[in-house]
């Protein structure tokens, strides 16, 4: 049996070295205890499976939770107090989201947690229609019948089942702001993202002078969310995928040199699974973009850390893209808005200019930069305080 100073988080990830920090998972503040509840083996079995095998490095704690099935449900609910905080950090699932409904008629009062926020943007399904129409129709029509059925369901799951939360902790101007307008019953404190956080911790250090180059990689050929989703339609495979990407690591090798050149392995990457005969590096991201002279991505949360610690970023777009999640393209262009980001098109056909040189693709505009900075991932002038202690210290307030 917990005491009353309990918090409780719904997830459904497996726990690798980024969540553990991200989730907070082992943070200590007078007495209280921040306790996960992972649902993935129940939302998805085999995915469990997957994630939980050898070379995915995994971390363990005794607060980080599987629940398996109803039994083990039941076991831990029963140690919980009659009084007690929860966040929902699962999204759109009917199982989870009557569960939430059920804490919250049972002594939880439910907070919310909202992560730091992309920029805007739309997609602009004509333009999806007009690509997939010639060659794609079979996909097309699954990506309509996946888009109308999420909606459906996250419009049952957000808006009738699970419960509004009377408490929220905005980690970004952008989404604070937002949630203003949301929630004009819910009590809205500001906090800082989990990478401004840890950006405020480290920009004393100086970085090393190394000529390194880094492309982020995202799994996009195998992305955990879409698997989970089980409702997302896509043709971009391994093959074709990591293809295109070798021809421009081997020119940007070949035309630079002097620079060594890197891959900043997911945190969900399994160390098995390396596709491409490169340089991977695990669980270093953070690190891998400060100590590098220029950033390769395509639209990764990473690139906060890379705007954080002002390095130059070249966004990387793919003709395949169209026949993945379309957001993924127009996120990228939206980077490009927003940040003044060049972007490049990879194919079979991609070419380095030959007058090309490193200067000039450092080239940054730091008042971009620094607006970016202060909308998207933090709060100007916000004091670093640590988020998850932060949350606590109010809660214990409340």
């Amino acid at each position: 049996m917990y005491n009353n100073k309990l918090l409780l988080v719904l997830v459904a990830q497996p726990l690798t070295n980024q969540t553990f920090k991200r989730f907070g998972v082992d943070t200590k503040y007078n007495k209280w205890k921040i306790v996960h509840w992972n649902f993935l083996p129940m939302l998805d079995k085999k995915l469990d499976k997957i994630y939980s095998g050898k070379g995915n490095r995994l971390k363990k704690n005794k607060n980080y939770i599987k629940i398996n099935s109803f039994s083990s449900l039941i076991k831990e609910y029963k140690k919980i107090p009659k009084k007690f905080f929860y966040i929902n950090q699962i999204g759109s699932f009917y199982f989870t989201s009557l569960l939430d409904r059920y804490l919250s008629f049972h002594g939880g009062i439910k907070i919310q947690l909202v992560q730091e926020q992309n920029p805007i943007f739309n997609v602009k399904r004509t333009e999806v229609i007009k690509n997939l129409i010639p060659n794609h129709k079979s996909h097309l029509l699954k990506k309509i019948y996946f888009y109308l059925s999420s909606k459906a369901k996250q419009k049952v799951c957000l808006s009738f089942l699970q419960k509004k939360p009377k408490i929220i902790f905005a980690t970004c101007f952008r989404s604070y702001l937002d949630l203003k307008q949301k929630f004009k019953d819910s009590k809205i404190f500001k906090i800082n993202s989990y990478d401004f956080d840890i950006y405020v911790k480290s920009k004393n250090k100086k970085p090393s002078n190394k000529n390194n180059i880094l492309f982020i990689d995202q799994v996009m050929e195998g992305n955990f969310d879409y698997k989970l989703g089980k409702g997302k339609a896509s043709l971009v495979k391994k093959d074709n995928y990591w293809e295109n990407l070798e021809i421009l690591f081997n020119k940007v090798i070949q035309k630079f040199p002097s620079y060594k050149f890197f891959i900043a392995s997911h945190h969900r990457r399994n160390e098995k699974n390396l596709p491409v005969k490169k340089k991977f590096i695990f669980d270093k991201t953070r690190e891998l973009i400060r100590n590098s002279k220029l950033v390769f991505c395509h639209n990764s949360n990473a690139i906060n850390f890379a705007v954080l610690y002002m390095r130059p970023i070249i966004l990387i777009n793919m003709d395949l893209f169209k026949f993945n999640a379309y957001e993924v393209l127009e996120n990228i262009r939206s980077f490009s808005r927003e940040l003044g980001l060049k972007i490049i098109n990879i194919n079979k056909d991609f070419k380095i200019d030959k007058s090309i040189s490193i200067k000039k693709l450092q080239k940054f505009d730091k008042k971009k930069y620094m607006k970016y900075a202060h909308y998207y991932i933090g709060f100007p002038g916000l004091k670093s305080q640590g988020r998850w202690e932060k949350i606590l210290k109010e809660l214990e307030s409340i």
